[in-house]
């Protein structure tokens, strides 16, 4: 009777380790408006950001099913390794992430989040360093402690984050050079 009862015990604990496992989340993002949250579609609004320093007409995404995540800022910087952020993500409280990105001088927004950084930071922030080239990069972001920015306990999120979205004109040469390629094959 003890063996069974010991064999019950261990079949239960085992259960509850299977439920205490981190579950995943997936959310997949731009700089355009454009997400997703485990492949459904996030939706954003342009609007007031709440944090520190935060501007007006900020691309806003919307994502309450993560609105316990720790609040702070991810500031990313260019891969070229030239110093300074060029993109800052940031968790607010209420599951709503906001998305910055820096401008040229001179130049016109060529995304939603094309409006500047904002002036100030939370003091919870984190940098990373953006993968890709200048034109096509981003970061697949996944916190891993309590004090990152976008950590949910006992919750894994991986946040796959993509900057500097190639223009349609440029998506049309890639294109067009792919196919001249293919041609030149044949």
């Amino acid at each position: 009777m003890k063996t069974l009862k010991l064999s019950v015990m261990v079949a239960v604990l085992a259960l509850v380790a299977s439920g205490i496992q981190a579950q995943t989340r997936s959310v997949i993002f731009n700089e355009d408006g454009i997400g997703t949250l485990d492949g459904q579609p996030i939706p954003f609004t342009i609007g007031q950001d709440v944090g520190p320093g935060g501007l007006p007409n900020a691309l806003l995404y919307q994502l309450p099913a993560l609105a316990n995540w720790t609040v702070g800022d991810l500031e990313l910087q260019e891969p070229s390794g030239s110093g300074g952020g060029s993109d800052l993500i940031r968790f607010n409280p209420n599951g709503v992430l906001v998305f910055y990105s820096d401008t040229e001088a001179g130049e016109p927004p060529d995304s939603l989040a094309d409006i500047g950084l904002p002036t100030q930071r939370y003091t919870n922030n984190l940098t990373r360093t953006e993968l890709g080239d200048e034109g096509a990069n981003g970061i697949l972001y996944v916190p891993t402690e309590g004090s990152n920015p976008g950590f949910i306990g006992g919750l894994q999120v991986e946040y796959n984050i993509t900057s500097d979205v190639p223009e349609p004109a440029t998506l049309s040469l890639l294109a067009l050079g792919g196919l001249a390629m293919l041609r030149g094959r044949k």
